[in-house]
């Protein structure tokens, strides 16, 4: 398993570096290759190479003073893009402590205790709704994590098990809502998709602590806009959000892709033990990894 996910972690776009483009067939023959993840069943890859450095765990003293010192282009309106999804910019800071009044939601994994997840509902209006009505209807009882990568991401939300099913509170796909100030970081909660706007029932909580410097995503987002047309806008992140990532680390190719609408404070160590349990060549847990209920609260 470590050497399957090898490529997952701290990579950076040789082909970036060296001006020297990878092609999509290449990424896909196996090595270097970052997972997406899809609530059609399948899993995207774009194609990365390791640049030397080791950038696991937290950042190194220049990656973190470069994120803290890059330029903060946040607008203070909120904005719709050309493809329909929301830009939404309402200050917060992601790993801040529960206070009065906020929403949270208590996951409880079979055999391994309770997670407790901070919402966002100023920043991820509709994925919270979603999340919400979900949860209080007891969709997600007894459904599974179908879909475990250590050191990237636990997916779970389709009672078929399977990936490629559910269906949001709504009766249909939404659209994604991107925050300035809302990260892929480690502990994240995010909505699964199959492309722009194709929200559902599907989430998935990030593990991956991966953390490189700003001009370093700069030369990611330019490699995946030029080699696949994923825009990836590394400029939308306000400095709080820069802070985060560089603090805790995160799936940071996944920004501006899926909309993240919580944070884990509470049961990290659960879900980094959920995060380790055996698989089988298609990421799927060997023994089920069961959602028993998620109960909804406000403080």
């Amino acid at each position: 398993m470590k050497k399957k996910i090898e490529g997952i972690k701290g990579r950076i776009f040789i082909a970036t570096l060296c001006a020297a483009m990878i092609s999509f067939s290449a990424c896909a023959s196996g090595t270097g290759t970052k997972a997406t993840t899809s609530n059609n069943g399948s899993t995207s890859t774009a194609s990365v190479k390791d640049a030397g450095s080791d950038n696991s765990a937290s950042a190194s003293d220049s990656s973190k003073t470069d994120m803290a010192d890059a330029a903060d282009t946040n607008s203070e309106k909120a904005n719709t893009d050309k493809d329909g999804s929301k830009d939404i910019q309402k200050t917060v800071n992601q790993l801040r402590d529960v206070q009065t009044g906020d929403i949270v939601a208590d996951m409880e994994i079979t055999g391994m205790g309770k997670v407790t997840i901070l919402l966002f509902p100023d920043q991820a209006p509709k994925a919270v709704e979603n999340f919400v009505q979900l949860s209080k209807q007891g969709y997600y009882d007894g459904v599974t994590f179908h879909r475990v990568i250590e050191d990237f991401m636990l997916q779970g939300g389709d009672p078929t098990g399977t990936g490629r099913g559910g269906e949001s509170v709504f009766g249909g796909a939404f659209e994604d809502e991107i925050s300035a100030d809302l990260f892929p970081v480690n502990g994240s909660l995010c909505m699964a998709n199959s492309g722009k706007n194709t929200n559902g029932s599907q989430f998935f909580i990030v593990t991956c602590k991966d953390v490189v410097s700003y001009s370093q995503l700069e030369q990611v987002a330019q490699s995946y806009k030029t080699n696949y047309g994923i825009d990836i806008d590394y400029s939308k992140m306000s400095k709080q959000c820069r802070n985060n990532y560089a603090s805790v680390g995160g799936a940071y190719w996944l920004y501006c892709q899926h909309t993240v609408f919580g944070q884990v404070v509470e049961g990290m160590d659960i879900i980094e033990a959920a995060d380790s349990v055996e698989t089988d060549s298609n990421d799927k847990p060997v023994n089920d990894l069961v959602i028993e209920k998620i109960t909804i609260r406000t403080v």
